[in-house]
C-alpha cells in the first residue's frame, strides 16, 4: 500500500535511523549522511561536497526559491 500525494513529484521515504542490519553498507552510509552522523565513505563525502557547493550557488539557490514560491505559494 502506498501513499498517493498527486502532485506529480516522486517522494522517497526514508528511515535513517532505523536499526535493520540488512541494508548494505553503502546504503547505511548514505542513511547515516541523512540522519546528519560522520561518514568516512567516499559516496557520502563527495555528496556533502557537492550539498556544499551547491549551497555556495547563488544563482542555482535563487532558482529553487523562485520554483518553491511558484509550486507552493502562488
Amino acid at each position: 500500500m502506498g501513499i498517493v500525494l498527486n502532485d506529480g513529484t516522486t517522494k522517497i521515504f526514508l528511515n535513517a535511523v532505523s536499526d535493520m542490519d540488512d541494508t548494505s553498507k553503502e546504503l547505511r552510509a548514505f542513511l547515516d549522511y541523512v540522519a546528519e552522523k560522520e561518514s568516512d565513505d567516499a559516496f557520502v563525502r563527495k555528496l556533502e561536497e557537492a550539498v556544499k557547493q551547491a549551497r555556495k550557488n547563488r544563482e542555482w539557490r535563487q532558482i529553487c526559491r523562485i520554483q518553491y514560491i511558484n509550486k507552493y505559494l502562488l
